[in-house]
């Protein structure tokens, strides 16, 4: 059986294959306002259930989509005066890895004392952002976004309810969502890269694995601050858990 691709684009949706109108009743657009999506499915009989914009557990971005004015891909930094004391951060501030020992840094309000993350410099408060993080091989990570007012002093639970949009890999291999409470993830391929994708308007977060492009979690929420990429590298339980997390180009979708 062979399959059709349904997408989004320009405020309709087409068979991408021949790029006219999609059999079937256009669905209600809301959060997928100028997002070109894809959705895979039987040929067999008229193409029904186009994919509902609100659940994007269905949905993965078209591959292909980086022409100006659909998604930016964000030049993410590290912010060093954001950064735990006990991590260590590349000169260029694309990477970050935990140390051995706390190193003796300046407080600062913006400085996490507690909670092992480092954010980026740039924050979001609006449009769409997509980056990519290698994970490699480590054994834990927690990666996704949180908004400005989150507590850098206090330990408290990254939940969605806290103000943490975040995708964690903990100890035994297994994924989370920081829901609240946290929702287990069986995910089919471990990632080896991470993409995220912030939809501000929308109230998105997305995740990706960037290797082979499949979607493997999104929350939806409404958005009232300013987001910053969230990065935290996480225990280190072994050589596998001591690698760093780094940020990367982001990768063609062809």
């Amino acid at each position: 059986m062979c399959a059709y691709v349904i997408v989004y684009r320009d405020g309709r949706w087409l068979n991408s294959a021949a790029g006219s109108p999609a059999a079937g009743p256009e669905p209600e657009l809301a959060d997928s306002r100028g997002i070109t999506l894809k959705r895979e499915g039987s040929c067999k009989g008229t193409p029904q259930g186009l994919p509902a914009p609100g659940h994007l557990k269905e949905v993965t971005l078209l591959k292909g989509l980086w022409h100006p004015g659909i998604i930016q891909a964000a030049n993410v930094t590290l912010d060093p005066e954001t950064a735990h004391p006990e991590l260590i951060l590349s000169e260029d501030w694309k990477s970050v890895r935990r140390g051995k020992k706390r190193q003796d840094l300046p407080d600062n309000p913006k400085r996490f004392d507690t909670r092992m993350c480092v954010l980026g410099r740039e924050s979001f408060s609006s449009g769409r952002h997509y980056w990519e993080v290698e994970v490699g091989e480590k054994t834990g990570w927690g990666l996704g976004v949180c908004k400005d007012s989150v507590s850098r002093k206090r330990g408290l639970t990254p939940s969605s309810i806290n103000g943490y949009w975040v995708l964690l890999l903990k100890t035994g291999g297994k994924y989370w969502a920081c829901t609240s409470p946290w929702s287990q993830l069986h995910l089919r391929k471990r990632p080896q890269a991470v993409g995220i994708f912030l939809d501000y308007e929308a109230g998105t977060v997305s995740f990706y694995n960037a290797d082979n492009k499949s979607h493997l979690f999104s929350f939806t929420d409404t958005f009232t601050e300013k987001l910053w990429p969230y990065f935290n590298p996480c225990l280190r339980y072994g050589d596998k858990c001591a690698g760093a997390l780094k940020i990367q180009p982001v990768s063609d979708w062809e």
